[in-house]
C-alpha cells in the first residue's frame, strides 16, 4: 500500500507569491520566511515520518501505547514531524459516519495523537481527505451525494459539485474547530499541528478548500498533498515522471495562493510494480540525477559553512549519493561524519544493498550493532533483505542476535514486505512472521500465514503453533483455538512443552478451565509456564483457592531454582529473577516475605515491584502492608492514579470509609484523573470497544434499550458501583 512506503520530503515552495504571515516569535507555530521554516524566530528543520494509522489505532484505548511508542522512538531518533490522517469516511470504524455525523470514539483517538505528539515535541501534518478509496476517500463523499439523488458520473465530481464540496468544507470546519478532550485546546489554536494537508495525493486541486481553512485558521501552514510530478508548466521534465498519466502539475498547483510549502512522495515500488521489493528504477534514478549537480553544490556549500558536520546534513548528503548510485562518494561522506545516528547507518546499509552489495551491507549492519546504535524496523528490514539476497539467513539467528530483538524492532509491516520477497522460506522465517503477527495481536493475519504455510511451506513446528495458540488466548477466540488444538493432535505435537503450555494458557484465558486442567493433569513433565498459565486461569476466573493451592507448590519450586542459580551454578540473580520470585510470593499470599525480599534485593526498588506487591495486598486484603507499599510508590510517582485508587478500594473493602474518602479527596486535590477502562466484545467477526456509560456506538440507543429490558427481567437487583471503587486496572 502507498501509505507504508511514503517518504515525506519537506521543502519550502520557491515562489515569492506564497502566503506569508509575520507573527511574534515564541507562540510555537511553524512559519515560513523566504525559503525557510521558522519556529519562535529561529530556523526550523523538518525531519519527519509518515504514519497514517495513528488515529485509527488510538481510537482503541488498549492500543494507545503503540502510538506513544512510535512517538517515543521517533523523538529518540531526532524526528520532529509526523504526517497522519485526520479523516476516515464511512465504512468500518469511521471518523465521519455520514456528512456531519461523527464518531466520538475515533475523534478521541485523534485527540490522543495530538496530545502525545505535543508531549514528545513532535509537530503534526494532518491530512483532511484521501484521493483513493482507502478510509473512504473522495469516492465516499461522492456516494453520499449520490444517495441523496444527485447525478454524479465521476468520482472527480468531488472537486466540482457544490454539494460534495459543501460536505468537505463542513468536515474541514469540524476538524479545525474540534476541542481536544485531552489538552483542552481547539485544533485551530494548537501549535502541535504544523500544517493542514488538503488531500492525500489529489489528481486535481482547488483553492476553495484552502480558502475555507484560512477563513477559520490563520495560525497553521497549508500544503496540497501532491506527489511531485511534473506537468505542463515544465514540459522538458515530464519524461522524468513514471510511465503513468497523472494529470497534475507539481509546480503550478503549488503556486495556488495560500499554499505555504510543497511535499514530494516517492514510491519506486509502486511505479515499477513488477520489479523486486527494493528496485532501483530508472524513473527515480533519473529524477534524482536531474538535480545531482544542485546536490553537489549544496554539498560544497555545507563543507564551506561546516554544516556538513551536522548529523542531519551529513545523513541527507549520504542518502542523496546512495540513491543516485554514487556509492563510493556516499561511503566517503559516511566515514567523514563526526557523529552517526540510526538514519545515517540505515542510509549507507540501504544504499549498499540496493546497489547489489548485500554482504558489504551486512558488514556495516554488524558494525552498527557493535556501536550500540539502536536499530529501527527499517534497518532490520533491509538487513533481512540482505540476508535473503546473499543467502546468509543464519546471520540473524546466530549468537549475536535473538528472536526477541527481531520481534521488538521489526514491525509487522516491514516483516511482511521482506517475507514476501524471500526466495527461500524455511521454518524459521515462517515461524518468525507468524510469531510477529501473533505478538502484535493480529489473529486473522497469523491464521492466514499459518494456512499459507500449511499449503506451500514446511510443516509448522511447535514454535509456530504455540504462537498462534497464544493469540487465540489473548483475543479469547476459543473456536479457532479448538480447531488449532485438533491440528496439534493430528500432527502429534501435543506432548511438547511449548505447545502444551500454550494450550493450557489458551483454554484458561478463554474460560475453559476444565479443558485446561485436563491438559495440565495429563502432562508427564510439568514446566513453569504450564504452572503459571494454570494458576492465572484459576485466579482470573474467581477460583482463588485453587490458584493458591497451585501456588503453594510453585513457590517452593521457584525458590529451588532461584537458590540453585548462585549455589550450584554461580550465577548472580538479576533484577528480573527477583521480580519473578516477588511475583510468586505475592500470588501465594506470602506478602511479608515478598516485602522483605523487595527491601533486601541488591537493586533499585522501582515502582514495578512495589506495584506487584500493592496489587497482591488488595487481593489478599492486607491494608497495612498495602498502605506502606502505596507510600513507596507515591515517593517514586506522586501522581500515580492507579495507586491512589487501589488504596481507596482497599480501605473501602475493609469498611474504613473515612480513610477511603481521604484517599479520594487527595486525588481531587492533586488533580489526578483515572483514565476510564475499556472492554470489548466480538459480534459476527466485528470487535467493538466500549467504556462505562459509553454512547458513541451508532446503535447505542438500541443497545441501552435492550439493557433496560434485561435489567427489568432480571430476578436479582442490579447495583451500580461507584466508579471510584472499580478496580484500578479495569
Amino acid at each position: 500500500m502507498k501509505h507504508f512506503l511514503l517518504v515525506i520530503l519537506l521543502a519550502i515552495l520557491i515562489h515569492q507569491g506564497c502566503f506569508h504571515i509575520d507573527v511574534e516569535a515564541g507562540n510555537g507555530f511553524i512559519r515560513t520566511r523566504g525559503v525557510h521554516f521558522f519556529l519562535n524566530g529561529n530556523p526550523y528543520y523538518a525531519n519527519g515520518f509518515n504514519a497514517y494509522w495513528l488515529m485509527y489505532v488510538a481510537s482503541d484505548p488498549s492500543q494507545r501505547s503503540k502510538v506513544s511508542t512510535a512517538f517515543h522512538q521517533a523523538a529518540t531518533h531526532g524526528l520532529t514531524v509526523a504526517r497522519t490522517w485526520a479523516f476516515s469516511d464511512g465504512g468500518y470504524r469511521p471518523l465521519q459516519y455520514s456528512p456531519g455525523s461523527y464518531n466520538e470514539q475515533m475523534f478521541k483517538g485523534l485527540d490522543f495523537v495530538i496530545a502525545e505528539a505535543r508531549r514528545y515535541g513532535i509537530k503534526l501534518i494532518l491530512s483532511l481527505a484521501n484521493n483513493y478509496d482507502s478510509f473512504g476517500g473522495k469516492k465516499q463523499y461522492v456516494n453520499w451525494a449520490r444517495n441523496q439523488g444527485r447525478y454524479l458520473p465521476s468520482d472527480d465530481d468531488f472537486f466540482r459539485h457544490p454539494v460534495v464540496k459543501g460536505y468537505f468544507k463542513n468536515h474541514i470546519k469540524t476538524v479545525l474547530n474540534r476541542y481536544n478532550s485531552f489538552t483542552g485546546i481547539h485544533y485551530k489554536d494548537d501549535p502541535t499541528i504544523m500544517a493542514w494537508e488538503l488531500m492525500n495525493e489529489p489528481r486535481c486541486t482547488s483553492d476553495q478548500s484552502g480558502s475555507t481553512i484560512q477563513s477559520i485558521d490563520r495560525n497553521h501552514l497549508l500544503e496540497a498533498g501532491l506527489e511531485g510530478f511534473y506537468g505542463q508548466s515544465t514540459p522538458q521534465r515530464k519524461n522524468l515522471n513514471p510511465g503513468i498519466e497523472i494529470g497534475t502539475d507539481f509546480i503550478s498547483n503549488n503556486r495556488i495562493p495560500g499554499i505555504d510549502f510543497a511535499t514530494v512522495h516517492s514510491y519506486p515500488d509502486q511505479w515499477t510494480p513488477h520489479g523486486p521489493l527494493y528496485p532501483k528504477p530508472c524513473t527515480q534514478s533519473l529524477w534524482a540525477q536531474f538535480d545531482t549537480s544542485f546536490g553537489e553544490s549544496v554539498h560544497a556549500y555545507s563543507v564551506k559553512t561546516d554544516f556538513v558536520n551536522s548529523v542531519f546534513v551529513g545523513s541527507a548528503l549520504l542518502d542523496m549519493y546512495m540513491k543516485v548510485g554514487e556509492i563510493e562518494q556516499g561511503c566517503t561522506v559516511f566515514h567523514e561524519m563526526p557523529t552517526r545516528n540510526v538514519v545515517s547507518w540505515t542510509a549507507i546499509i540501504t544504499g549498499l544493498v540496493h546497489a547489489g552489495y548485500s554482504k558489504e551491507g551486512l558488514v556495516y549492519f554488524s558494525e552498527m550493532w557493535r556501536s550500540k546504535v539502536v536499530c529501527d524496523s527499517y534497518t532490520f528490514a533491509i538487513a533481512l533483505k540482505a540476508c535473503a539476497d546473499s543467502g546468509s539467513n543464519e546471520f540473524f539467528f546466530s549468537g549475536q542476535f535473538h528472536h526477541d530483538h527481531v520481534f521488538k524492532m521489526w514491525t509487522v509491516i516491514s516483516a511482511a514486505m521482506v517475507f514476501q520477497e524471500l526466495t527461500r522460506r524455511d521454518t524459521v522465517s515462517w515461524s518468525t512472521i507468524i510469531a510477529g503477527y501473533s505478538q502484535e495481536g493480529y489473529a486473522e493475519e497469523a491464521f492466514e500465514y499459518l494456512s499459507w504455510m500449511r499449503r506451500e511451506g514446511p510443516k509448522p513446528n511447535e514454535f509456530t503453533l504455540a504462537s498462534v495458540l497464544s493469540v487465540c488466548g489473548n483475543m479469547a477466540i476459543l473456536e479457532q483455538g479448538k480447531q488449532l488444538h485438533a491440528h496439534v493432535l493430528h500432527v502429534g505435537l501435543e506432548e511438547t512443552a511449548m505447545v502444551r503450555s500454550s494450550l493450557v494458557n489458551m483454554y484458561s484465558k478463554c474460560g475453559s478451565l476444565k479443558e485446561a486442567s485436563k491438559i495440565f493433569d495429563e502432562a508427564e513433565n510439568d514446566d513453569i509456564v504450564s504452572w503459571t498459565a494454570m494458576i492465572n486461569g484459576y485466579a482470573e476466573h474467581g477460583c482463588s483457592q485453587e490458584a493458591i493451592d497451585f501456588h503453594a507448590g510453585l513457590v517452593d519450586l521457584g525458590f529451588h531454582y532461584f537458590n540453585s542459580m548462585s549455589n550450584e551454578y554461580q550465577i548472580c540473580p538479576s533484577k528480573e529473577h527477583y521480580g519473578c520470585m516477588i511475583d510468586l510470593l505475592c500470588r501465594a499470599g506470602r506478602l511479608s516475605e515478598a516485602e522483605s525480599m523487595i527491601k533486601s534485593m541488591p537493586f533499585q526498588k522501582d515502582d514495578v515491584v512495589w506495584s506487584t506487591l500493592l496489587r497482591a495486598c488488595r487481593v489478599h486484603g492486607d491494608v497495612d502492608c498495602g498502605r506502606r507499599t502505596a507510600e513507596k510508590i507515591l515517593e517514586l510517582d506522586p501522581n500515580c492514579a492507579a495507586t491512589h485508587i487501589t488504596l481507596a478500594n482497599m480501605y473501602a473493602a475493609k469498611g474504613r470509609w473515612d480513610e477511603a474518602a481521604n484517599a479520594r479527596k487527595l486525588m481531587k486535590v492533586k488533580g489526578i484523573i483515572k483514565e476510564p477502562g475499556w472492554s470489548w466484545i466480538k459480534v459476527k467477526d466485528r470487535v467493538s470497544a466500549f467504556m462505562s456509560r459509553d454512547q458513541s456506538h451508532p446503535q447505542g440507543e438500541d443497545i441501552y434499550s435492550m439493557l433496560d429490558l434485561l435489567v427489568s427481567k432480571a430476578q436479582k437487583p442490579v447495583l451500580e458501583i461507584d466508579p471510584l471503587l472499580d478496580d484500578a486496572n479495569h
